[in-house]
């Protein structure tokens, strides 16, 4: 059994309550719904609505090499998915399915245990004020997104950043037990091709700075910088369009918990790999409803 840690960053966007007969694969265990965890394709920035320049973003996966045993991709020169973003460990989202295989239900028997915390996070649907939102199908279930991440078991959570240089970002931490070895599996969209990393616990000369079990990073943040009105990209899940930047919601102290002592640690380690990073709150994470 292994623990993988699944950190998101930047414009994720989380659909609760799918029907899991929308998921890319089915568990092996009993449940009828899911989460999605979305990074919209926002690569060629956006005009906003208040002619507001929000810069393009980049959807990246970052797996620090210490936890990777290999990376299995059958007749391909590339892994299916994503493509190299120069750095060891780093790739960028090009229309993946993620899911981790063999994912145990949560603890307390549930198939996946949504914490309060994750629940107060940014609500599209409260944020817009809006009776109802629909989604898109296109990006959401189609393929238009930069990547998909579904959760089936285990715990989503969420926690704000206790770093000075980025407070009160919402970041969304999801955990999961497996049974047998840690699998990260990786679906192209358009095909369904396959990419396999055999993930491990960080061997005992690793840097210090990282914890044990395995880390996955997924961020979809600014390619120069961000500003609040970022936030206003997490819409694109939708078929609905802001009509000002007052949607944009405004941190709510305690709503969300702090991030851990040992969370925090995985959060500056993945931020002092990318920089220079100036995140916002407007680039937390978000929830669908």
């Amino acid at each position: 059994m292994t623990t993988v840690d699944v950190l998101f960053t930047g414009i994720c966007t989380h659909i609760r309550n799918l029907p899991i007969t929308w998921a890319v694969a089915q568990p092996s265990f009993t449940t009828s719904t899911f989460v999605r965890g979305i990074a919209v394709d926002g690569s060629l920035g956006m005009l906003g609505p208040d002619n507001q320049t929000i810069p393009p973003h980049v959807p990246l996966l970052y797996i620090p090499p210490q936890y990777v045993v290999n990376m299995v991709v059958l007749n391909n020169p590339a892994p299916f998915g994503l493509e190299s973003a120069g750095g060891e460990g780093f790739w960028k989202l090009r229309g993946a399915q993620l899911y981790i295989a063999n994912s145990l239900p949560a603890p307390d028997g549930a198939p996946l245990l949504e914490t309060e915390s994750f629940l107060a996070s940014p609500s599209l649907t409260a944020s817009a004020q809006v009776l109802s939102l629909n989604l898109d199908p296109r990006v959401v279930l189609g393929g238009r997104a930069a990547c998909t991440f579904d959760m089936y078991g285990g715990t989503v959570h969420a926690m704000t950043n206790t770093n000075a240089s980025y407070p009160g970002i919402v970041h969304t931490h999801y955990t999961i037990e497996t049974q047998g070895d840690a699998t990260l599996m990786i679906k192209r969209a358009i095909d369904q091709q396959i990419t396999v990393v055999m993930l491990r616990d960080a061997p005992l000369n690793s840097d210090p700075l990282l914890p044990t079990n395995p880390q996955v990073y997924i961020s979809n943040t600014g390619a120069d910088t961000d500003e609040n009105v970022d936030f206003l990209l997490h819409y694109d899940v939708t078929t609905w369009s802001p009509y000002n930047s007052a949607v944009i919601p405004q941190p709510e102290a305690g709503a969300v918990v702090p991030a851990t002592t040992i969370e925090q640690q995985s959060l500056d380690y993945w931020a002092s790999q990318i920089q220079p990073m100036t995140i916002t709150f407007g680039c937390s994470n978000s929830n669908y409803p």
